[in-house]
């Protein structure tokens, strides 16, 4: 989005959360209705989700976007290492 879009990185980054916050919900609930979800678990990430969204809204405030922009995309880097690592089997 904001490449290609030019929408300011907030926006984009917010929207980004958005979708993986619908995506989530969707697929908990199936998961919910067939029993397959562990509450204490479950519990455990509400809290973790939670608390670190409050910690990121308070630094997304505090940072200028252009560090914004480097801190996210350092952090998509890293998960698709892992995701990239994960499929060839070289972790688990």
């Amino acid at each position: 989005m904001y490449l290609i879009l030019g929408v300011p990185m907030r926006i984009a980054v917010a929207t980004s959360q958005f979708m993986i916050s619908l995506t989530s919900v969707t697929s908990s609930s199936i998961y919910i209705l067939n029993g397959l979800v562990n509450f204490d678990t479950g519990l455990a990430a509400i809290a973790g989700s939670i608390s670190g969204a409050q910690l990121g809204s308070r630094t997304g405030l505090k940072l200028k976007t252009h560090y914004i922009r480097k801190l996210f995309s350092i952090i998509l880097a890293l998960f698709s290492i892992t995701m990239i690592l994960k499929s060839i089997h070289l972790i688990s």
